[in-house]
Order: C-alpha cells, then structure tokens, then sequence
C-alpha cells in the first residue's frame, strides 16, 4: 500500500513536535531525521523484508522505562493537564500500522529518544 502524503505528514510532524517539545530545557538541542532502507522482520510471515526506514532522534529529556511500554496508549500523556491529549503517538502508531508498517521506540532519561518508523518499501512491487 502506498503511504497517504496527509498522513505520513502527520507521522512525522507529530514525531517531530514531540521531539522539540522533549529538548525544551536542553541547551544545545538536536533533532534528527534520516531515512534509508532496512531488513526488518515480518511477524507474520516470519521474513525479512526491505523496508523504509524513517528514524526521528532528540537529545531531550528522554522517556521513563516505565512509561515506554505505555506512550501508544490513548489517552497516555506525560504533560501537565490541559498540555496535551495523549492522542498524538497512539494515532502515530494507528497510522503507521494502517500502511502495514510498525513503529519502535528507544530512549534513555536524560539522553533522548529515538522513533523507527518501518513502512512498505514499494520498490519491490513495481518492479
């Protein structure tokens, strides 16, 4: 399935704006993105397959290893009440899944996050 600009659009801008949220009080912030194609492994049919690889990396605050398991949750937020849904990475995820992609996450308190989005790599069915 080939990704829908709106939607991949708003994947990374969500990522993106999370991202600079979490270096808020960094004194030297630095966000990354970067993309290329990646082995990844099929949970269905047990293959390695190509995909497209878009990672998102922040030097911020970084996520709790207690509430990594949680922050696709909706409803799930951090923030202080009135800062946020906890919608954002739960639709981030719904729609990444949508495309028959998946999303990882790897973090550390006090050194930042990075975000793995896998998606189709589309090259394989044109060919």
């Amino acid at each position: 399935m080939l990704g829908v600009d709106v939607r991949l659009e708003q994947v990374f801008l969500n990522l993106a704006q999370n991202a600079i949220l979490a270096m808020g009080r960094v004194t030297a912030p630095k966000l990354s993105i970067a993309t290329c194609f990646a082995e990844s492994l099929n949970m269905e049919t047990l293959r390695l397959e190509s995909k497209v690889l878009v990672t998102v990396a922040d030097n911020g605050c970084g996520i709790a290893p207690e509430h990594l398991k949680k922050i696709f949750d909706p409803f799930f937020t951090t923030r202080e009440a009135g800062m946020g849904t906890g919608l954002g990475l739960s639709i981030v995820d719904t729609i990444v899944r949508g495309f028959d992609g998946h999303i990882e996450v790897e973090s550390a308190v006090g050194k930042g996050a990075c975000f793995s989005v896998y998606l189709p790599d589309c090259r394989e069915k044109d060919e």
